[in-house]
């Protein structure tokens, strides 16, 4: 029916695009220290279509460690390929996560800003968990 001509090529072409789709299920984090007072933690889970997250406020003391933080669930109002738009139980402000590379793979990067702008962004770079 098909030459092994026109079934080698076809295997080619599935075989490149399967390589060019990122894998965009995961689970990342990022944190940032913040001195003195408490750093901020952030984890994003993605099962397609679907994304979630948490923020954490992390102890000073253990800056990066997300096991001695307190959990906040966020409450997303949009989620784009470009950004996430959330609120999140006890902060007054909705926040904005824009990525600044895809979110897939080993690792992105991303910044966090408050939605009105008003406020500089900070800069995360998360790393896959699972």
């Amino acid at each position: 029916m098909f030459s092994k001509l026109t079934i080698f090529a076809l295997a080619l072409i599935f075989a490149g695009c399967s390589s060019v789709v990122p894998v965009t299920s995961g689970t990342w984090r990022a944190s940032v220290a913040n001195g003195d007072k408490p750093g901020v933690g952030i984890e994003i889970s993605r099962a397609q279509p679907q994304v979630s997250g948490f923020m954490f406020i992390l102890d000073p003391n253990k800056p990066h460690d997300f096991d001695a933080g307190r959990r906040l669930r966020m409450q997303i109002h949009i989620s784009t390929e470009q950004q996430i738009r959330f609120a999140v139980q006890g902060m007054p402000d909705e926040m904005v996560l824009r990525f600044l590379t895809p979110l897939a793979g080993s690792s992105f990067r991303g910044e966090l800003q408050s939605a009105d702008g008003k406020d500089s962004p900070t800069d995360f770079e998360f790393r896959r968990i699972r």
